[in-house]
């Protein structure tokens, strides 16, 4: 294959993975935000890379253009992601969008400073800063706007490097906290928790300190060999092809977990609470010191009675086997014991200790170790659909989880 279709196809696999992605994106919105903001990100990772192409194929009248463009999607690719991250799992709404001017920032005052240094430099600083910085192919003092194009880049890179740290940390929290509400509503995480996006994050870091490296050598050093330039173009465009794999694969966000979340007290306990407190107050008869006693005493009964409600709770699910149930959800497990999602979640916690996900899952493997003890003939197809689970890689890591052994 002649060199120049190399370096062509080289330049053009990030550009081609990140715009048909973005389209993709663009064309399966279903009214979800989350691949809103994806798809911008995959534009703007196209605009990105399309910057890279002109510059290795050193189109040279455009790259004041593409350079000014190059600046804002440098800095914008990387809060985009975070910014998609928190479309998932943040139902904070507002927050969200301060979120994204904060995040936008950046990318935007530095890109308008490029741009307005480009226009206000006259053709001689212009072609000095490009062969003389950009592409260093020669050695030359730069003075005035060029001079000043040179600071704003370096304070560019600078902040691309910076980034990553609170886009890491702060994504990571974002996951850890959905994941945990995904925990407490679904005994069935699997293709509910985001834990391939964490995964995704932490290698994001590392190949953000790989650009920040290329930053620090120069782009054009990898302009002298189109398989130098292969390395990092075939390590993003695997990257992308991963983010934009799972980005498609995701049909579970925020919005399905508050949908599980809304459900109401049911009116028998309303009512029971409330007939608690005509009792404690109705009686005028009685003196200070009596009603106080006759107060507490309520209270010790109602807090009894609720202890011994979130008991036989907690024992039904086991007497009865309800964990035995595929993607047993807590608003299911609320309707057949004919209570509500927080009694049962906080019943579990208090009797037990755990979360609704480490309770189920617990009994659950628990059955699987007695089958497998009972009937050690039996196939373990059988086991993990007789214990409540759909598929064996859920099984097996949950028995991992809870057994810290392997299977």
């Amino acid at each position: 294959m002649p060199l120049f279709m190399i370096h062509s196809l080289v330049i053009s696999m990030p550009i081609i993975v990140c715009a048909v992605f973005a389209m993709l994106m663009l064309l399966d919105l279903r009214g979800r935000r989350e691949r809103y903001v994806l798809a911008i990100f995959f534009i703007v990772a196209t605009l990105l890379y399309l910057g890279h192409g002109i510059f290795f194929s050193r189109i040279l009248p455009l790259i004041p253009l593409s350079d000014t463009i190059y600046s804002f999607c440098n800095l914008a690719v990387y809060p985009l992601y975070y910014l998609y991250l928190e479309s998932v799992t943040s139902d904070d709404i507002r927050g969200l969008r301060l979120r994204k001017t904060i995040a936008l920032l950046p990318a935007v005052v530095c890109s308008l400073a490029i741009g307005m240094l480009y226009l206000l430099m006259n053709d001689k600083d212009t072609n000095l800063f490009i062969h003389s910085y950009l592409y260093e192919v020669e050695r030359s003092e730069l003075t005035g706007m060029a001079w000043w194009q040179t600071v704003a880049h370096m304070v560019t890179k600078s902040i691309f490097a910076l980034q990553i740290i609170p886009v890491v940390h702060f994504g990571s929290r974002s996951i850890v906290k959905f994941n945990q509400r995904v925990e407490a509503s679904f005994a069935d995480t699997e293709g509910r928790s985001l834990h391939r996006q964490k995964v995704l994050l932490w290698i994001f870091l590392a190949t953000s300190l790989a650009s920040f490296i290329c930053n620090i050598i120069g782009r054009q050093w990898f302009d002298s060999s189109a398989w130098l330039l292969s390395v990092p173009s075939v390590l993003f465009s695997a990257l992308l092809f991963c983010v934009g794999r799972e980005g498609l694969m995701l049909n579970f966000s925020i919005q399905e977990i508050m949908e599980a979340e809304q459900e109401e007290m049911p009116n028998e306990e309303k009512d029971s609470e409330a007939s608690d407190e005509v009792s404690a107050t109705d009686d005028d008869s009685v003196s200070a010191i009596e009603q106080s006693d006759h107060l507490l005493q309520i209270e010790t009964n109602r807090t009894s009675a609720k202890d011994r409600k979130m008991e036989h709770i907690v024992q039904r699910i086991v007497d009865e086997q309800l964990y035995l149930q595929p993607d047993l959800q807590l608003n299911g497990l609320a309707t057949l014991l004919c209570t509500n999602r927080t009694y049962i979640s906080d019943a579990i916690r208090k009797e037990k200790g755990m979360t609704f996900y480490e309770f189920i899952n617990d009994l659950r493997i628990q059955h699987a170790q007695k089958l497998m003890k009972e009937y050690p003939e039996m196939a373990i197809y059988e086991i993990y659909t007789q214990s409540g689970y759909s598929n064996y890689p859920t099984f097996r890591r949950n028995f991992v989880r809870f057994t810290k052994s392997q299977l």
